[in-house]
Order: C-alpha cells, then sequence, then structure tokens
C-alpha cells in the first residue's frame, strides 16, 4: 500500500563479524497513487461585469511524493489541455469577454495527475445597444395613442428583455438620461412627446437610446 518504506541492512562478514545495527535507513522510497487535487477560489455566479481573479492551491495527501507542477490553460471551446499550457505560479486573471473556460490541474512527484478541473467564466463589461421602435415617420390620428417598442443588441450576455423602460419627454432632450432609475414611463404614447428607452444585458450593464419623436393627434388636423 501507500507509504514511505525504510531499508536498513547489516553485513556479516566470512569471519563472523556482524555490522552494528545502522541507526538510520540506508535508503527510503515512497509509494503513493493517489492524484493531487487542486482547488480554486473561483465560485460560478453567472455573468460577471468585471476582470476575475482565480488563485489555485494544489495539494498531495499523506504519504505525499510532492507536487511537481500545477498548469493550467484558458479557451473558449472547454478542450485545452493543461498539461500542455502555463505553469502557475501566481494567480490567473481573466479579463476576454464572453464565455472562458479555465481549465487545471496538478502532478505529482510520482506521476500521478489529476483529473482535468473546468472552470467557466462568463465576462460581459460592454453596454449593449438599445433604440426606440415603433415612432411614426411624420403624424398619426389616434385616440389611443401608439405603442413604443425597445430594440436591444448585446454580443456577450444577451439582452434582458424584463428590464425594457421608457422615459417620454414632452420636448427634445437632446440627449436621453443615463440614469436608468429615470425610466418609469408606460405606454401607450400620446400627443407629441420624445421618447427614450433603457435596457439592460443579462449582466448588468444597461444601454440608453437616442430619442425619438412620435406626434400623434386624437383628432385629424386642419392645415
Amino acid at each position: 500500500g501507500d507509504g514511505v518504506y525504510e531499508f536498513y541492512t547489516i553485513a556479516t562478514d566470512r569471519a563472523g563479524n556482524v555490522e552494528s545495527a545502522p541507526g538510520s535507513a540506508d535508503t527510503s522510497t515512497t509509494i503513493d497513487t493517489v492524484v493531487p487535487i487542486t482547488t480554486a477560489n473561483y465560485v460560478l455566479k453567472g455573468w460577471q461585469t468585471s476582470d476575475k481573479t482565480i488563485t489555485l492551491t494544489p495539494a498531495d495527501s499523506s504519504p505525499s511524493s510532492g507536487i511537481e507542477w500545477t498548469k493550467y490553460c484558458t479557451d473558449t471551446t472547454n478542450t485545452c489541455d493543461p498539461a500542455s499550457g502555463t505553469t502557475y505560479t501566481t494567480p490567473v486573471t481573466i479579463s476576454t469577454e464572453g464565455t472562458n473556460y479555465f481549465r487545471y490541474a496538478s502532478k505529482d512527484n510520482a506521476g500521478n495527475i489529476q483529473t482535468t478541473v473546468s472552470k467557466t467564466v462568463m465576462i460581459d463589461k460592454s453596454n449593449p445597444t438599445a433604440s426606440v421602435s415603433g415612432a411614426p415617420s411624420g403624424f398619426i390620428v389616434s385616440t389611443a395613442g401608439t405603442t413604443a417598442g425597445v430594440t436591444c443588441t448585446d454580443s456577450f450576455s444577451g439582452c434582458d428583455v424584463s428590464s425594457y423602460k421608457f422615459k417620454f419627454y414632452t420636448s427634445n432632450p437632446g440627449v436621453c438620461s443615463t440614469t436608468y432609475t429615470d425610466y418609469t414611463d408606460v405606454n401607450p404614447v400620446t400627443g407629441h412627446k420624445w421618447v427614450c428607452a433603457a435596457a439592460k444585458d443579462n449582466a448588468g450593464n444597461v444601454g440608453f437610446s437616442s430619442p425619438a419623436e412620435f406626434t400623434i393627434f386624437d383628432t385629424i388636423q386642419s392645415a
């Protein structure tokens, strides 16, 4: 079984003289068949809006032959081999936006290699792009008003449809508010308004539109 084995030898010559018992082992060897374990301080928490730093801690249970190496690699397909990757020496920062895979393993001095561990790191630091849809070209006549919509695009985490909000202005603001809590207005749009939209992505980043003009009359206007 696993353990440290020490070997002692005593020599006897042909005259019958016997060597004194040694005070220490002539040699020893360690049998280690248990793979090392490497832990990471990163726990997946969905989409993140900032870089993430991962610290690895390798351990080899007793009787330990010691850690030969701890290595890691990163990719977007979850297929890279840590053994062919980078030797871990200091905490690793993941900064690339999108879905990344941080893969790692350790090898002990007996040749046991840990099964590769993979951590998913999802980063989205960019605001989505929001715009207002449904604005009439010219004006429309409607006693019920009209419905404004939100168009949102996001390159990484995707748009959160439940986050779409509006703010209506009675004069052209030039630039929409960049305070999400200002967006409390709801459809329909009536009268003469400039409509701004806000949208979040699934990481919590917020995008704001440019104002879109809506002109809705409740009766036909005379020339």
